[in-house]
């Protein structure tokens, strides 16, 4: 039994649905099995079929299932797909998603098509998606869904149960009633669980929370999502500065917010295509990713020009040439280590308490010291090594020993300033409101490459000039 079952959840649903829409052809079986399948199932078959192959789909699924469908995609692709359609049933199916689902499509539209749309929608729904539409983008309005139930305080638990019946299809946040006086003004809030334990004949005023936690719609949104993960909240309502409730934030708004920050600026700093255009020409492909491949490029080089000082002072140049991918090296992985801390520690929230950055900013600084000191020493054993190999390999003014204390104190000191570098960039973004994420590994190195090459190069002129 436990094995069926494992193979159930384990099955490839997505081939399933194409393959039915494909080989059956007995309209009651594919109409009652397709509409029992999970809207995402349905969306990743969707991005699967040809355009004939979505007509025969969109025959057979109801409208809320298709609208659902539709949800799940990301907002370019729904505003594609949504051309198979005619305008009036596209319009309809905005009507039926979510409101901010649909308001984050129709703001992928071109302006004059999105009116279109706007035009068929009934006057409340259109009122409600205009009104979300205003919001600012990365505030908690933009990303909030207006679909919630609003109860008065003097409402019977009997009548809440009633709301939640004929509301159940439409609201996202079935589980929390919101309780509003004559003027919208958020008084409390009632869960289901308050709900199940009090009497049907009790008042809501007398079993509803007065002391709960908000958020203003015109916030920023990241902050209302680090609110959600503080108090492990599953939704968030959100009031003008009336006090009057305009919406609520639900855990699945939040993780989509987490998800695309995270992604979007990640695919920006690689230079590569936004949202659901995985496929472009290499035209565009170039564009995206030239600049960011020019940036890394002019830091490199000029790095590199950097050398050429070494070769006006040191017949030898090429030595230390030779020893530089060794001390990029061990630099990098310093930097990397500390990076990936950062990161991780930003993401976990671990660094609100006061005082808490500079202590980890300290206790960072200290290991990777200890760490540099240690790589140093043995940089220095090797390249003395390596240098008394050959003793003729040092023809300059250099000794065996000078040339050593020159690679360890250069592996020493790059690793320890790019790795501190790295510790503290992440703090620095995240203090901007921007993901950790967007300073990523290659950028870092690039970064750690250059100052390992300055060091390097001040601390040879530096010898050169003592002796």
């Amino acid at each position: 039994m436990r094995k069926r079952k494992l193979t159930r959840l384990s099955r490839n649903k997505s081939a399933e649905i194409h393959g039915l829409i494909k080989h059956e052809r007995r309209d009651n079986i594919l109409r009652t099995r397709l509409n029992k399948y999970h809207p995402y199932d349905l969306k990743e078959a969707l991005l699967m079929m040809r355009h004939a192959e979505r007509a025969r789909l969109y025959d057979y699924l109801n409208e809320k299932t298709l609208a659902d469908v539709f949800a799940h995609l990301p907002e370019r692709k729904a505003r594609e797909l949504l051309n198979d359609v005619s305008v009036a049933y596209g319009a309809k199916l905005l009507e039926i998603m979510a409101p901010d689902d649909a308001v984050d499509i129709l703001q992928s539209m071109r302006h004059k098509d999105a009116i279109e749309y706007m035009a068929l929608i009934k006057h409340d729904h259109r009122n409600a998606l205009r009104r979300l539409s205003s919001y600012k983008h990365h505030t908690v309005g933009s990303e909030m869904t207006s679909d919630f139930i609003a109860l008065e305080p003097d409402t019977t638990v009997s009548e809440a149960f009633k709301a939640l019946h004929e509301n159940a299809e439409e609201v996202e946040a079935i589980d929390t009633l919101f309780i509003v006086d004559e003027a919208n003004r958020l008084e409390g809030i009632v869960e289901l669980k308050q709900l199940l334990d009090a009497s049907k004949g009790s008042v809501l005023r007398d079993v509803m929370t007065d002391v709960y936690r908000f958020v203003f719609t015109e916030a920023n949104i990241y902050d209302a999502v680090e609110m959600m993960d503080r108090y492990n909240l599953h939704v968030l309502p959100a009031i003008n500065k009336k006090q009057s409730i305009e919406g609520v934030l639900t855990l699945t708004d939040a993780i989509d917010v987490v998800e695309e920050s995270a992604l979007a600026d990640t695919d920006r700093y690689s230079g590569l295509p936004t949202g659901d255009a995985v496929f472009e020409s290499a035209s565009k492909h170039l564009k995206r990713r030239l600049p960011w491949f020019f940036v890394m490029m002019a830091w490199l080089f000029a790095a590199s020009g950097l050398l050429f000082l070494l070769d006006a002072h040191f017949s030898d140049v090429w030595l230390f040439v030779a020893f530089l991918p060794f001390v990029l090296a061990t630099s990098n992985h310093l930097t990397s280590q500390s990076l990936a801390q950062s990161i991780v520690k930003v993401r976990r929230h671990v660094l609100r308490p006061a005082g808490a950055k500079m202590r980890y900013f300290l206790e960072e600084t200290t290991v990777t010291a200890l760490t540099a000191v240690f790589l140093g020493a043995l940089a220095l054993l090797l390249a003395w090594g390596v240098s008394n190999v050959d003793p003729e390999a040092l023809t300059g003014s250099l000794s065996s020993i000078e040339f050593a204390m020159i690679i360890a104190a250069s592996v020493a000191l790059s690793g320890l300033v790019a790795s501190m570098l790295a510790a503290a960039l992440p703090l620095w973004f995240r203090r901007r409101k921007t993901t950790p994420a967007l300073f990523g590994a290659p950028m870092m190195h690039s970064i750690s490459d250059f100052i390992s090459v300055v060091i390097y190069v001040i601390i040879v002129l530096t010898f050169s000039t003592i002796t």
